[in-house]
């Protein structure tokens, strides 16, 4: 294993948002020779920094032993949040070579009880860091392999959701500019253990496709599509579990974007015929 030179560990030690910024624009397999290079103390400070797309990927590459000795180092709401975006095999083979004090931990940190919005969520948001320009952000959107279609949500170095970014506001803005001049701030949001009800009676469904998902310290968990949320309520509707409540989300979420979709196709329409 190559060593680091003191100046490359100086840096990782006491610049670990910068370094992350760095690695996140590298390809997978360097940033992981760094990662891989660095005490676990070290490399842990820098991977609870790094994008949850990014950092997740990074630490499923490394070997189960690595990847424990780095998820040991890590406070637990971080760790988890990047074992939740990972593959469930792979996951469960590094929280299984954790000491059982942090093996319970982690499990802790991951489990969210059943008709909720964290079990039906995408852990594995696309996510922008708040202190970036324009320009790097169009870079990531057009590398990354995720198809988003309108919103991608900014995140501060703590992982807290900070606001959204449409992707027709960042492509057609001065390059220059930080992403925070074209970020929306006040973004609706949802719980993760917040129930399936709760979450369809969002207001934040009339201006969103896509609701942020966080933590109660607000770090971002995740993602719920409006497609899943309908999905899931189908489902739900159909169990002898579910009530009248259900029914009635299902049928009002149903007619709502029944008729913004017809909006849409007469807006559309209006501009071909311009």
């Amino acid at each position: 294993m190559a060593r680091l030179s003191p100046l490359v560990r100086e840096f990782l030690e006491k610049h670990p948002v910068d370094c992350a910024r760095i690695l996140e624009q590298l390809d997978v397999n360097s940033a992981c020779s760094l990662i891989g290079a660095a005490e676990p103390e070290l490399a842990a400070g820098v991977l609870e920094c790094m994008m949850t797309s990014n950092g997740a990927e990074c630490l499923g590459i490394l070997d189960v032993p690595a990847a424990a000795s780095l998820v040991k180092e890590m406070k637990m709401p971080q760790a988890a949040r990047l074992l939740r975006a990972m593959d469930m095999r792979v996951s469960e083979n590094i929280i299984h070579a954790l000491s059982p004090h942090v093996k319970n931990g982690i499990r802790a940190s991951l489990g969210y009880p059943d008709q909720t919005v964290g079990r039906v969520m995408d852990s594995n948001p696309f996510s922008l860091p708040q202190r970036i320009p324009v320009s790097e952000a169009v870079k990531r959107v057009k590398n990354i392999r995720q198809r988003i279609v309108h919103e991608i949500f900014v995140v501060d170095d703590d992982h807290m959701l900070k606001g959204a970014i449409r992707v027709a506001d960042l492509l057609s803005a001065i390059r220059t500019a930080p992403i925070e001049a074209v970020m929306i701030r006040d973004v609706p949001f949802l719980y993760s253990r917040a129930t399936m009800v709760s979450a369809a009676q969002n207001k934040g469904w009339q201006t969103f496709g896509t609701l942020p998902v966080v933590e109660k310290d607000h770090t971002l968990s995740g993602i719920l599509k409006s497609s899943t949320l309908m999905h899931v309520l189908a489902e739900a509707r159909d169990t002898q579990e579910t009530g009248d409540v259900f029914d009635e989300m299902y049928t009002m979420t149903k007619m709502y974007w029944i008729v913004m979709l017809e909006m849409m196709n007469e807006v559309m329409g209006k501009e071909r015929k311009q």
